[in-house]
This record gives structure tokens, sequence and C-alpha cells, in this order.
């Protein structure tokens, strides 16, 4: 496996004093960023560069990438005097692998969670045992790309590799956007995800090209399939063909034609002949089967992430909770909906207050039976809620 050439940061790191109290307490507490408002001037340092942080005594407190040019800094990638070199990478990857072996099923799951596993910047998936799906989101992170790679062959030997450089994060970094195959990677690969068989698109994919996140939420959603289900946002039909089984119909909408080809395909691989294939947007989808009296007995909601930052979030609250009132308005009395938030910065009290609005506005009444988080391969910090960004709500309507 051959990989471009990138630059490494100096093995002598630049010292970087941090004196803020707020921020000390932060990061002696498990935290992983330093903002730049924290910091004192940044003047000479380079985006990427390995940095130690000491405290206004010149005590070492941690080490870790820079980028003067973003409002995270400094992120935190280890509380020791590291050199990030392969076996720095791969002493990480490994325990971030161990630590799955007894969750998930490690021919497909989330290797990497950035923070979560020490690695901020870093996201690693791997694709039915096949492909590794990389996504390198920091400026630091990209500096460190052959490195990281070289340590992920020392692990899992010549597989191939497609770097999935596609997150708003990398511009925010000063990132360029790219896809990037290494090796053979084909187009599409066959999973495994609760006993199902799904076909996904490995370079043309959202995201690393599967949403291992939502693989618990998938399996509780199979367990309320009956009469007429909707899962719309599909992609490439994880939540209804979980229901597909057990239901009389399912609708899947998705607004990239892509996508629902590969509903249809997938489909047609587990030998479901029920399913219904609509390319749609979400909004317009939910708005006309109201006009045409279409209803449901089970909804899936997982729409793409409304807020990127703060600033969007009134915006991103109104869109959720529009979203939720024409799909309550689809739900026959006695069904149940899922529904979903990927936004980070939508905390759950938001998100709850969101649907009651919904529900409100709706003048439909229903209760929750049930919450909705990420899968055991996306692991949470303590000391990071940042790493908690998917939250769900399980409604049954009345009646």
């Amino acid at each position: 496996m051959k990989h471009s050439a990138g630059s490494t940061p100096s093995n002598r790191p630049r010292k970087l004093t941090l004196s803020d109290k707020r921020a000390l307490r932060r990061v002696s507490a498990g935290f992983q960023w330093v903002y730049a408002n924290e910091l004192p001037s940044m003047k000479g340092f380079e985006s990427g560069d390995w940095v130690e942080l000491v405290t206004g005594e010149g005590e070492f407190i941690a080490c870790g990438t820079i980028n003067p040019h973003s409002l995270i800094a400094v992120r935190i990638l280890s509380r020791q005097r590291v050199s990030p070199d392969t076996s720095f990478f791969k002493q990480r990857i490994e325990a971030a692998f161990q630590f799955r072996k007894t969750l998930v099923d490690t021919k497909n799951c989330r290797i990497v969670f950035a923070e979560a596993d020490n690695l901020p910047g870093f996201i690693t998936d791997i694709l039915g045992g096949q492909v590794l799906s990389v996504q390198l989101n920091t400026a630091g992170a990209e500096r460190l790309k052959k490195t990281y790679l070289e340590a992920l062959q020392n692990i899992f030997g010549n597989l191939p590799v497609i770097l999935k450089n596609e997150s708003a994060f990398r511009q925010i970094e000063g990132l360029t956007i790219e896809t990037v195959p290494i090796g053979n990677v084909p187009d599409e690969i066959e999973l495994v995800e609760n006993g199902l068989k799904i076909r996904v698109p490995a370079k043309e994919g959202q995201k690393t090209g599967y949403y291992f996140d939502q693989r618990d939420n998938k399996r509780r959603f199979s367990e309320f399939a009956r009469g007429n289900v909707l899962d719309c946002f599909s992609y490439v039909g994880g939540f209804g063909l979980h229901a597909a089984n057990r239901a009389n119909r399912v609708t899947f909408v998705d607004s990239s034609t892509g996508a629902v080809e590969f509903c249809r395909k997938n489909m047609e691989l587990n030998q479901f002949d029920n399913g219904e294939f609509i390319k749609s947007d979400g909004f317009d989808a939910l708005s006309r089967f109201a006009g045409e009296n279409r209803s449901f007995d089970l909804i899936s909601l997982d729409p793409p992430a409304f807020s990127k930052n703060r600033k969007s979030l009134k915006k991103a609250e109104k869109a959720y909770s529009r979203l939720n009132r024409l799909a309550l308005q689809l739900l026959n009395p006695g069904g149940v909906l899922f529904t979903m938030s990927c936004s980070r910065l939508m905390e759950a009290s938001l998100f709850d207050a969101a649907i009651a609005r919904a529900a409100a506005s709706s003048g439909i009444s229903v209760r929750i039976i049930g919450r909705l988080h990420q899968a055991a391969d996306h692991p949470i910090l303590p000391s990071m809620r940042e790493t908690e960004y998917l939250k769900g709500l399980v409604l049954k309507r009345e009646g």
C-alpha cells in the first residue's frame, strides 16, 4: 500500500504555555481541546505543528497538534511526552480495536472515534472486513497522515484505504475536501448488520460510507415493524431494511438517486419484495404524503445535521419541529416514530423541546417510550460531552 508524501511535525516540539485557569481545570479533567482565546500569542506556529503544553512554571501538561487559525487551537493526543510516530499510533489504534472486540462485529464497525479513542482528528471505519475508510479532520491529522496510515497497515496488512476527507470540519481547519483511494478500493462493499446483508458505496457513499452508529437503533426499530413503514432520509435503507421482514410495505425516501438505488438493491439482496422507492427531499415527500392522505404505522426520521455551528441552532430547532410535525401528521393512532438528530450542538434538551413543539402544533398526543443513542463503537467520554452527538426519541401516538 503506497501513501502520498506528507510532512511530519518536528521531533523537537515547541512549548506553548497554558496558564488560563479554567482551561487548566478542563484539561486536567480529561478535556482534549484548548481554545484559541485561552492561549497567548501563537505567532510562529504553523497549522499541524506538534506542541507541548506547559504551565506558567514550565511543567509539562500534555502534547498534541496546533492550528493557530482555528477556534479549537490545540488537540491533545497524549498526557505523556511522546513522539507521534508509527509506534505511537499503532499502540493507540490497537487499543481502540481491542476495546471493540467484545462489543461489536469488528469487521463492520468504527475502529477509531477521534477524541473518544484519544486520537482527536482521526476517524476510521472498517467496511465488511475489506476496506478501511479514513477521515482526517484536523490540520494535525493531515500532517500526520503518512504515519497514521503506516500504523493501520502494520495492524491490518494491505487492506485498501479510502480517504473520505469530505467533512466540513476540514474546511474550518483550512484543508481541502477530497476522496482518495489507496490500493484497490471496490465501488461497492457488502456488510452484515444484525443478520442483514447491506451493500454500500465505498467510494461515493456519505461520510465514511455507512452509519454504524445507528446499529442498535435499527435493531430496535425492527421490533416495532408492522403495516406500512416509512424510512425517510433512508440513505442505503438501513432502518427500512430492518423492518421489511415484518411490514406489509416499506417506503424509502432519499434525495440521492444513488442512495435510492442502493435501497432497492439491498431489498433484493435480502429477498424482500415489499419496497417502494422514492427520490425526493424528505420535507417535500412528507408534505406530499399528507396531500395524498397516506399514513404509516412506523416512521424513521434520520436527517442530516441541521446545525453546523451555534449561529444556526435556532434555525435548526425550527427545522426539527417542522419535520417532526409533518411526520406526526402521517402517523396512525398507535403508531411509532423514531426521530433523531446527529447535530452535535443540538443538545438532548433542545431536541426534546423541538419535538414537544412539533407535537403541540400538530395537535397529536404522543408519549416518549424510549431514547436513542450512538452505538458502543462510538463511545462517549464523560469529560467531553462533545463526543456525544447522536440523540433521538421513540414516540408512540396515542389512540
